[in-house]
């Protein structure tokens, strides 16, 4: 669920209507509530663990500034340990290159992402 959440967090960084739509999807099927979606969807953090804050706070970090803090990475490090730390940073990564590709190539949503959309909070 971790990774969903990053995954998450990452498209609605990026601004990727259709990762966001994907992975919102994923998530809940992996675990995430309705609530976590919500929040992730208003920038809340209530219904988190403090290790799932701690990952959004990693993904924001990842990706408006390129990397993560010296304090924030070795808390991840720390809680996660070096090879999942090393898997986190990677998923992100990759993400950000997905959404980026998914708008720069105008991707079309699947079927109820229009409906999806306008409650979105993508842009």
């Amino acid at each position: 669920m971790l990774r969903e959440i990053a995954i998450v967090r990452t498209g609605r960084l990026s601004r990727a209507a259709y990762e966001v739509f994907q992975h919102e999807r994923i998530g809940l099927k992996a675990g995430m509530s309705e609530a976590m979606v919500a929040a992730l969807r208003d920038g809340t953090d209530a219904p988190f663990s403090d290790l799932q804050k701690l990952v959004i706070a990693f993904t924001d970090e990842v990706v408006k500034n390129v990397k993560a803090s010296d304090a924030t990475f070795a808390a991840v490090n720390k809680a996660l340990g070096h090879e999942a730390t090393v898997e986190l940073t990677i998923a992100i990564g990759y993400y950000m290159m997905v959404s980026r590709f998914l708008e720069t190539m105008g991707v079309d949503g699947e079927e109820g992402q229009a409906e999806w959309l306008p409650t979105a909070r993508i842009y």
